[in-house]
């Protein structure tokens, strides 16, 4: 399992890029469309809409891995917890072992084994939302004028100064969260099995009626995923490799206008990212090396 280093700052700016931006339900609506390749997940799933922005730091490979935790969670239990990837970047030095720190990347099979073995605090993005205890040291920002709301100001210097992320694994809450220092854990991460393997994922994604059954992963970035559009398939076409991402899989479809299979992806670059943080990505091309065999982990 490698670690998840982005390799060219450019990629940073696929957060603040000005794409076109629909609403999930227009695709899928996060329902089971009860017809052959097409398969959503719940639509009480809350990471539905919340927004997950990495921003400055490589912090990939602790949000996916706390958004599959967090929708794990809330389903089995009937309750919805966010959970803090913070605490997990902090705490979890093993998950970046070799680098300086957990804004420096790290490896997402580790971080899941974390949340099984440890656990984490109730937390999300930067302002805490409800009952949340520690949030993102870095709040989701844009460079794009047009893109300015209440909830998504401009980015200023302080947006990447990555020494504001703190090294040390706190045992207190943020001063404005509202939450308890008490840790959810979760159940042990499980491979996909390598037999049929693209069958194998959809068939771990259809088992999501009691369970999230997300999958984590890692994909292969490159420069054209800048000018994505939402509802297009995406798969590379040209330019530079700049890194690899964790991403999770919600689930997978057919698209209506190309017939293409595709998955449901969800990015680290937040909401103004192609469809509301989603992508679909080409299925059954390895495209971005997104079905490489072995590399896909659910919670059990």
């Amino acid at each position: 399992m490698r670690q998840f280093i982005r390799a060219d700052a450019a990629l940073g700016a696929l957060a603040t890029l000005a794409l076109q931006i629909l609403h999930l339900g227009s695709v899928s609506g996060f329902v089971d469309l009860r017809g052959p390749g097409q398969r959503y997940q719940n639509t009480t799933i809350f990471t539905a809409t919340d927004s997950y922005s990495e921003g400055r730091c490589l912090a990939s490979w602790a949000m996916a891995a706390a958004m599959a935790a967090s929708d794990e969670f809330s389903v089995k239990n009937g309750t919805v917890r966010r959970l803090s990837y913070q605490h997990v970047m902090e705490c979890c030095t093993d998950c970046y072992d070799g680098l300086p720190n957990g804004c420096s990347g790290g490896n997402f099979l580790k971080a899941m084994n974390f949340l099984n073995a440890q656990g984490t605090v109730s937390g999300g993005g930067s302002i805490p939302i409800g009952v949340s205890c520690k949030g993102y040291s870095f709040r989701e920002c844009t460079l794009d004028p047009s893109k300015i709301t209440g909830a998504l100001p401009f980015c200023d210097s302080a947006d990447y100064d990555a020494t504001r992320f703190s090294s040390t694994c706190r045992t207190t809450c943020d001063a404005q969260g509202a939450g308890t220092t008490e840790k959810y854990k979760l159940s042990t991460p499980m491979q996909v099995t390598t037999t049929s393997y693209v069958s194998s994922m959809e068939n771990i994604l259809n088992a999501g009626s009691t369970n999230a059954r997300a999958l984590v992963t890692e994909m292969q970035v490159y420069e054209d995923l800048q000018w994505y559009n939402a509802g297009d398939v995406y798969t590379h076409l040209w330019g530079r490799h700049i890194g690899s991402v964790a991403v999770v899989i919600y689930g997978y479809g057919q698209d209506p206008m190309t017939g293409l299979n595709f998955w449901l992806v969800r990015m680290p670059f937040g909401n103004s990212f192609g469809d509301g943080g989603y992508m679909k990505v080409h299925k059954g091309a390895n495209a971005c090396g997104i079905e490489n065999p072995g590399n896909s982990y659910y919670f059990s």
